[in-house]
């Protein structure tokens, strides 16, 4: 009796075991998404675009645009991995003064984007190479240290020269920089002396 009590209680642990889920395979995934970061590299004077990549959750690669192939790339006026079904993703993310539009004179396609004009500000106190220009900034180079620590908290940009604005933090940003709430308190970020 003392064998076949034994015998069940291997078998209802085997049992037991083979119900419990098995651990979850982890799949690799290639993620794509448009960034911007305020550290000039390209042919824009003082901001940088690109097409990020990730792999696991880890950005692997970034490839360098214009600033109007960022455009295109994001009204879907061009196919990208980051927008694959071509839509507007500046209407999508409630940014209606960027895009696509038609010049009413000479019907070519043009693309505008005020907020990407003024994210300069962010970083620079004064404009580097229009000097009657001044930004929201409080440092000569880059913002001073709440303001950083604001755009950690807010945007999960810890290094404006080596951080990406990516994703829905790029599409806060943009949306953001157009509220004059949002730029007199950043503005009014003042390190405590």
């Amino acid at each position: 009796m003392n064998f076949l009590k034994k015998i069940v209680l291997v078998l209802s642990s085997l049992f037991l075991l083979s119900t419990k889920e098995s651990p979850k395979t982890v799949f690799q995934q290639h993620v794509f998404a448009l960034g911007i970061i305020s550290n000039p590299t390209g042919n824009d004077p003082l901001l940088s675009f690109a097409l990020v990549s990730f792999f696991n959750g880890d950005m692997v690669a970034s490839q360098p645009l214009t600033k109007e192939t960022f455009i295109r790339m994001a009204s879907g006026d061009w196919p990208s991995k980051a927008n694959p079904n071509r839509e507007d993703l500046f209407l999508a993310n409630g940014i209606e003064s960027c895009g696509r539009f038609v010049d009413t004179i000479s019907k070519q396609k043009i693309y505008l984007c005020d907020p990407l004009d003024s994210l300069w500000k962010i970083r620079f106190g004064e404009h580097p190479y229009v000097f009657d220009d001044s930004g929201w900034s409080h440092g000569k180079y880059k913002p001073n240290a709440r303001q950083m620590a604001f755009l950690y908290q807010e945007y999960e940009v810890s290094n404006i020269t080596v951080d990406y604005f990516i994703g829905n933090f790029m599409w806060k940003l943009l949306r953001d920089v157009q509220d004059s709430t949002w730029v007199a308190n950043y503005k009014s970020l003042e390190d405590i002396k």
